[in-house]
């Protein structure tokens, strides 16, 4: 019970929003706007970077769902560190 003034949580009410499929959607909304804005500001030269962008949602222990905007492409990494492109699509929201 609780005191004046005192909050309680009710931890199984908050892991049951964190994991619905509510809170699913709206990290899969979040994503493909960074990754929208990714693609927008992406440099291209044969499009293997443009294309290589993808998705992933991952239930993060028992808390809550996260997600990842990725790239794969064999370069990625060098394009990252040169154009900054998903850093600055993330600043951008």
């Amino acid at each position: 019970m609780a005191k004046d003034g005192e909050v309680v949580f009710n931890d199984a009410e908050i892991q049951r929003i964190l994991n619905s499929p509510e809170m699913a959607g709206e990290v899969t909304r979040v994503c493909n706007a960074i990754m929208d804005r990714s693609r927008t500001l992406a440099p291209v030269d044969s499009g293997t970077y443009l294309r290589s962008f993808t998705i992933v949602l991952k239930r993060r222990k028992k808390f809550r769902i996260v997600g990842y905007v990725v790239n794969d492409a064999p370069h990625a990494m060098l394009v990252e560190m040169r154009y900054g492109v998903m850093t600055k699509a993330r600043r951008a929201r």
